[in-house]
């Protein structure tokens, strides 16, 4: 059977979570999010390929320290794939887009973070590259920073990537209990424009037409 949807969980490595004097926002609930997507994957027998970023120079997420590890919550199973970065971009200077060609993969839903850095970056990439994307609402976070606290950061980069213009592919965000796998499929015509996250869009389409 060929899956034409894939999950790729980006940096839910442990040293994001470790503390222990900045936690990232919402960080059990967007564990239990992206779970919830990679158990309905898992079930359906969709691909997950996991991405985990080696810094060049922060310890804990370099191999042999625990940080560097995925979080138990949503670490790979048996079978799937694990992808290490160097950089924001998954898909930089990685075998990811080239596993994702060989499942014949044409949509992936996208979980993980940081999302103003890695998941950003990743979602924009996977855009031009001719992917359809899905991202998970409640399935990526970051931390406050000293301009914006995570949640703001949060709800513009989720309207801004979803507002993004493409003649062929469009990212949609969606709700981790929205996200349904079937046979290892998700299909985004089913998706009604109402409950996309396009309000920009949707308004320029109404003065073009």
């Amino acid at each position: 059977m060929s899956n034409t949807t894939a999950v790729v969980m980006i940096d839910m490595q442990n040293s994001m979570f470790m503390g222990p004097n900045e936690y990232p926002y919402l960080p059990d609930e967007t564990l239990a999010a992206a779970r919830s997507v990679l158990d309905r994957a898992r079930e359906a027998g969709a691909p997950v390929i996991h991405i985990q970023h080696q810094h060049a120079r922060y310890e804990p997420m370099q191999p042999g320290h625990i940080g560097f590890e995925i979080h138990p919550t949503v670490a790979p199973i048996e079978g799937e794939t694990v992808i290490v970065k160097r950089s924001s971009d998954a898909f930089d200077d990685t075998a990811l887009d080239a596993t994702l060609r060989d499942l014949g993969v044409e949509t992936i839903v996208v979980g993980g973070m940081q999302t103003q850095h890695c998941v950003d970056t990743s979602c924009r990439r996977a855009l031009g590259l001719g992917y359809d994307v899905i991202l998970i609402a409640d399935g990526h976070t970051t931390f406050d920073t000293e301009d914006l606290p995570a949640s703001s950061i949060i709800a513009h980069h989720a309207a801004t990537l979803a507002d993004l213009a493409h003649a062929r592919h469009e990212i949609i965000v969606r709700p981790s209990a929205e996200i349904v796998f079937e046979e290892g499929r998700t299909d985004l015509t089913s998706l009604a424009w109402g409950s996309r996250t396009r309000r920009g869009k949707g308004r320029r389409a109404e003065k073009d037409s």
